[in-house]
């Protein structure tokens, strides 16, 4: 009903929250400051990159990560992101990762 076999999980995550709001009956979901059912452990893919915590326990389970089609985020972006969400805004944090971005360039070419 909600997935559909087109639709990447990007897709399937905004077109999917538009077809559960057409529904008449009503959709459960939990809110915040209830307990979970599950344990939510991480986020695998975002951006294109793997989440470093991600990748041992897909190894674990047998699960195929292929890091030369999806690489690791790297150390730059997983700084970036941390600042957000500490509040640093969007162009601070780039300007404060600007050292990690210079050394990765440098040695990528050599």
């Amino acid at each position: 009903m909600f997935a559909r076999v087109e639709e990447s999980p990007w897709q399937f995550e905004k077109m999917g929250s538009r077809r559960s709001d057409e529904l008449a009956a009503p959709f459960l979901s939990l809110r915040e400051g209830i307990e979970f059912p599950l344990d939510y452990y991480t986020t695998a893919v975002l951006s294109g990159h793997w989440e470093p915590g991600a990748v041992e326990p897909c190894r674990r389970e047998n699960i195929s990560v292929d890091l030369k089609r999806r690489p690791v985020m790297p150390l730059r972006m997983r700084m970036e992101r941390s600042l957000r969400r500490m509040g640093i805004p969007d162009r601070l944090a780039r300007v404060l990762t600007l050292p990690l971005r210079l050394r990765a360039d440098t040695s990528s070419k050599n």
